[in-house]
């Protein structure tokens, strides 16, 4: 049995799907933009601001199920130029310290909305 996450930390399902799932103590995230939940329709901004916000919005999901930055343990980052690896890491070191989660990082065209990142994670339930 699965439980849906849903909270105004993050930006609305555009379709039939959850923001997150909870099933057996895990946190699903859905795929996630760099929408900014309380602005959605703000432009895009630099590939350093749609990383921070992409992540605050991944993190807000995983809270509302009952989670948090430290009971990530996978990541999933699909960014539409590899050249724009390092500036996302460097956004990714300074919001996750020490915590290091398992991640992959795969080069994709087309990502919706025109946007240049986005992020799927598996993280524990604190609970």
């Amino acid at each position: 049995m699965t439980k849906t996450i849903k909270t105004d930390g993050a930006p609305v399902a555009a379709g039939h799907y959850s923001q997150g799932t909870i099933a057996g103590g895990l946190i699903f995230t859905a795929t996630t933009l760099p929408i900014d939940p309380v602005h959605p329709d703000k432009p895009a901004g630099s590939i350093e601001e749609q990383t921070r916000q992409v992540l605050n919005n991944i993190f807000a999901i995983i809270r509302a199920g009952g989670g948090d930055i430290d009971t990530i343990a996978r990541m999933t980052i699909y960014l539409s130029d590899i050249n724009d690896w390092a500036a996302i890491n460097a956004i990714y070191v300074e919001k996750f310290g020490d915590h290091k989660p398992a991640r992959g990082v795969l080069e994709i065209k087309n990502i919706r909305k025109g946007y240049n990142i986005a992020i799927d994670a598996v993280a524990a339930t604190k609970s």
